[in-house]
């Protein structure tokens, strides 16, 4: 039998007498402690022994006195002295929603549970880690009590950079540059490393701080690749009647800022250019189109249409490279893009091969 009831651990009131999910709905005190950081303190006991006379450590406890003296350790708050108090000043859990951190009482005897039905407790054995759930302690169980709302433990989330960054090497401005970011990179924030807002940032190899606010981190990707659906002519400005800054052509790829929107028009780069372009299908796709990359044999003569007898509607000099859309074929014919210009060829090694001259 294990020794668990001490005259300082028996309940000050009688378990049949009271409805432990109706007393002091809100007892349970906040604190920004985490249960990581009390388990840490509570690990430090383990295997020390078991006392009435110096119930309240450290270097003996008693059921209460272990109890109140980890969560005073490491919340600053001191609760009751012996079980009964501890339990009648605690916020009554449900079985099922229990959390770790929450005492878990018996008839004469206390503990702190730790999760996965376990609890850490102090007993005739000493400092050690019991399963809640065997038959000797389901004998005797009574409840589970929160006499503190523990900060709950956040770990790394994914971010992108919303633009260029300087990582620190200490959480403020006046601190080295640590490493860099780029824009619309994707960074792991360990937002349990918060303190005033600069939490513990990383980025590959590049650790560092930096605020954690949406003018420097989205939730979201920032940049995104687009293919051009077809020729198109990117703008200097987020209108049509604004000059041509950049032409792309037809399949080829693009980097798309998707925090730029201004009435639809995004800001595109292509090529280290960078202008604007209403983001939708009738000009970039997400998906790469199926075109293929080969070089002209001899000089040739695109044509407006799948036939000889159409008119030529491009130029292509002895060696150049045009892109041939795999998937607009009429027999032989197929849609070929040089310069930003279209036109039609025969797919045949007397006009196109996949190897430069």
């Amino acid at each position: 039998m294990k020794k668990v009831i001490s005259v300082l651990c028996i309940f000050a009131i009688v378990v049949g007498m009271f409805t432990p999910f109706t007393i002091k709905a809100s007892a349970a005190v906040n604190t920004n402690s985490t249960f990581e950081e009390l388990y840490n303190e509570a690990k430090k006991h383990l295997g020390k022994p078991y006392s009435q006379v110096n119930r309240t450590g450290p270097n003996s406890f008693d059921c209460s006195g272990y109890t109140q003296y980890v969560y005073k350790k490491v919340t600053g708050v001191k609760i009751a002295n012996t079980s009964g108090p501890q339990y009648n000043e605690s916020d009554k859990v449900k079985t099922g929603n229990q959390k770790p951190g929450d005492l878990v009482y018996f008839k004469g005897h206390v503990g702190i549970y730790i999760g996965d039905g376990k609890m850490i407790n102090a007993q005739n054995d000493g400092v050690k880690i019991d399963n809640v759930n065997s038959s000797y302690w389901q004998n005797i169980f009574v409840g589970y009590a929160r006499p503190f709302n523990f900060k709950e433990k956040l770990g790394s989330k994914n971010y992108y950079a919303v633009s260029d960054l300087n990582l620190r090497s200490q959480n403020n401005w006046d601190s080295s540059v640590a490493g860099k970011v780029p824009k619309g990179a994707k960074v792991s924030i360990d937002l349990d490393s918060d303190k005033n807002g600069w939490c513990m940032v990383t980025y590959g190899s590049v650790k560092g701080y930096m605020l954690n606010t949406t003018s420097y981190f989205s939730t979201t990707p920032v940049l995104k690749t687009y293919y051009a659906k077809d020729n198109i002519n990117l703008r200097t400005g987020t209108s049509w009647e604004s000059s041509v800054a950049q032409k792309v052509q037809k399949g080829e790829k693009v980097t798309v800022d998707l925090k730029s929107n201004n009435n639809g028009w995004y800001k595109v780069t292509y090529a280290g250019k960078t202008g604007y372009m209403l983001l939708n299908d009738n000009y970039l796709v997400e998906k790469p189109l199926n075109m293929k990359t080969y070089y002209a044999i001899n000089g040739l003569n695109l044509r407006s249409e799948s036939t000889w007898d159409s008119s030529v509607s491009q130029k292509v000099p002895e060696g150049a490279q045009v892109k041939v859309e795999m998937d607009t074929n009429t027999g032989l014919w197929y849609k070929v893009t040089y310069q930003n210009k279209t036109g039609y060829m025969l797919l045949t090694d007397n006009y196109l091969s996949e190897t430069s001259n």
